[in-house]
């Protein structure tokens, strides 16, 4: 591969819990309002592709789909989505088939590079799994392709963020998980949302990544539900030909709205 190809442009964003309804959001935080603004932040690095990470919406309408791939259209990129415990799935394909823009394709070769997006969502939970056929997928690619540096994605962490309540909501079957990635050098990162936060730590030489929400966050290290006062933010990436991996989060300056710490605690069940 040509050392002298630009690296890939990549913007991560995750758990936008869209309504219907434009006024609507979680906690005081306007989750429409919110979304435009990181996204606007976003477009400052003009990213060539969009990983959408789950829990898109919150209500599970066609309409608050279509508030996401026009909240996203400034950004001029395509973009792979895929569920979380708060989407339907079938209304996300069906929405997002109306026009170009936001798709649901499992995969996506680009130059030296592989992305491959994982289903977790697990019907009527708020914890996730990876049924057989998403591990056959993954192995599948992986052996395909051996020589493209690969990223991975999904919406449930795989791993614990010290977080008691949300590490009893996670991947339930992550050993089966990293049973394929271990068997797989390429693999460069493990990227996934739901957890409302930042997170950037290794496991065998792969990077293991979170990112925030694009609406409220939960904090970090409590063992109960607890907000942060963070704002909101995605993640970029810079994949380069080599399989070097640069990544970081960028959060918004200011909170887009007025929290409201006294509201009654998440709903674990929804």
């Amino acid at each position: 591969m040509d050392s002298s190809i630009p690296p890939l442009n990549i913007a991560q964003i995750s758990d936008s819990h869209l309504y219907a309804g434009l006024d609507s959001g979680l906690y005081g935080l306007n989750s429409h309002h919110a979304l435009r603004e990181v996204v606007a932040l976003a477009a400052q690095r003009q990213p060539e592709l969009l990983l959408l990470t789950g829990d898109l919406v919150h209500d599970e309408t066609a309409t608050g789909y279509r508030h996401l791939r026009r909240a996203v259209a400034p950004l001029n990129a395509p973009g792979l989505c895929i569920p979380g415990n708060h989407d339907d799935l079938k209304l996300m394909r069906e929405v997002f088939a109306e026009e170009a823009g936001l798709r649901c394709d499992k995969s996506i070769r680009l130059g030296n590079w592989q992305i491959i997006l994982l289903n977790s969502q697990v019907a009527g939970k708020v914890s996730g799994y990876l049924a057989q056929e998403e591990l056959d997928f993954l192995e599948l690619s992986l052996t395909k392709y051996p020589r493209h540096h690969t990223l991975v994605c999904m919406h449930h962490q795989p791993v614990a963020v010290g977080s008691k309540w949300l590490d009893q909501i996670g991947l339930a079957n992550a050993d089966q998980l990293f049973a394929v990635v271990d068997r797989h050098p390429q693999v460069k990162a493990l990227v996934w949302g739901h957890v409302h936060q930042a997170f950037d730590e290794q496991r065998n030489g792969v990077r293991l990544l979170a990112t925030p929400a694009t609406c409220i966050q939960f904090k970090p290290k409590a063992d109960e539900f607890a907000l942060d006062l963070k704002t909101p933010g995605y993640r970029w990436f810079r994949l380069h030909q080599n399989g070097h991996l640069d990544s970081a989060v960028e959060r918004l300056q200011t909170m887009p709205g007025v929290l409201d710490m006294d509201a009654p605690g998440y709903d674990e069940d929804s």
